[in-house]
């Protein structure tokens, strides 16, 4: 069986051996630090070396990030992957006190910003954010879903440093979980048109109506009949917190929820007989 290697560094340099449906292929993508790699069963040079498509059991590496996908094309002298199919795009630097992956449809991977955006095609795209460690010193599993989900690891700029810190934004309509076990069972989730993971500090930040209809929006619960702004509940047993905002800050770690501008609170408990 032949193998299929291509060294690329801005621009196609080579190629050795002839790709088939079953063959083995890899790129090494020479960017700044860290260096890409994509392996996949099958892989064909486009446009005179502009671009490469890779199918079948696809693998993109860079650094702390991994993308897997049945379908991927590199563009813009390999600035840009975009992928189909099964999506899933996984972020963790060592030293990361939690880690990101996110599920869709169709992907791009940004090379020079090391960021990842996930879209779902008629539902929703998923993430992520897990403790590493011990969870209950990170305020436990957090899920996203949205339309569009992005991994990056600076706001703007390219990157210098694999260690930079880690971001997330979602929009177009998100619905945020949070499930603790320990110190007590609680269950926190929020509702807005588009949110803000800022890594450093470990806080979500939300803001908008949520007019999304994704898989699990509804919650536990279920919705109120109206919003006019962002909406969170946090279930704690038999007692539940209902509050809105038109900016609200969820803190995992810290198990803290504030709101600003427009602050609405309704409290219920179950009184013990």
């Amino acid at each position: 069986m032949t193998r299929a290697r291509v060294w690329a560094v801005g621009a196609i340099l080579g190629v050795a051996g002839v790709t088939r449906a079953a063959d083995s292929a890899a790129v090494n993508a020479s960017t700044a630090a860290p260096k890409t790699v994509i392996t996949s069963r099958s892989a064909r040079v486009l446009g005179k070396g502009r671009t490469v498509e890779f199918t079948g059991d696809v693998v993109l590496v860079r650094g702390a990030d991994t993308m897997w996908a049945d379908r991927l094309v590199t563009e813009d002298n390999n600035a840009f992957a975009r992928a189909w199919g099964n999506v899933v795009f996984r972020r963790q630097s060592e030293g990361d006190l939690v880690r990101w992956e996110s599920w869709g449809d169709r992907a791009v991977y940004d090379t020079r910003l090391a960021s990842g955006t996930v879209w779902g095609d008629g539902k929703s795209a998923r993430a992520r954010r897990t403790p590493v460690g011990d969870p209950t010193l990170r305020g436990g599993v957090v899920d996203v879903e949205a339309p569009v989900i992005t991994l990056a690891r600076t706001a703007t700029g390219p990157v210098v440093s694999d260690g930079a810190a880690g971001l997330a934004q979602a929009r177009g309509g998100v619905y945020i979980k949070s499930v603790e076990s320990t110190p007590t069972a609680r269950v926190t989730e929020l509702w807005s048109e588009r949110a803000d993971y800022n890594g450093p500090e470990d806080r979500f930040e939300v803001e908008g109506v949520f007019l999304g209809k994704w898989e699990s929006a509804e919650g536990e619960e279920g919705l109120p009949p109206t919003l006019d702004r962002s909406y969170a509940r946090q279930s704690q047993g038999r007692d539940q917190r209902e509050l809105e905002g038109e900016r609200i800050v969820f803190h995992p770690a810290a198990r803290r929820v504030v709101v600003e501008r427009r602050a609405k609170a309704f409290i219920r408990f179950e009184q013990i007989k």
